[in-house]
């Protein structure tokens, strides 16, 4: 997305070999935190485990282990 985007209501369309998608209507917000990691469905909020898993409740990541995200939106 480019950098210059101001924050608010805008409308984004796709187009691809001529043919041109209905318009979506996007808020963009002056800076939004998040936190995603890799999986095998794409993208998604959260770390991962080096083994690939998603870190949660139920599958904590082991004490010294090293877990990966990337970040979006950290600066305002």
């Amino acid at each position: 997305m480019p950098f210059d985007i101001a924050p608010g209501d805008t409308c984004c369309t796709q187009s691809w070999a001529g043919f041109e998608a209905t318009p979506l209507k996007f808020l963009w917000l002056a800076f939004d935190p998040a936190f995603y990691c890799r999986w095998a469905r794409g993208m998604v909020q959260g770390f991962s485990n080096d083994n690939g898993s998603i870190v949660t409740a139920l599958n904590p990541a082991d004490r010294g282990s090293r877990v990966t995200f990337y970040a979006a939106g950290l600066v305002p």
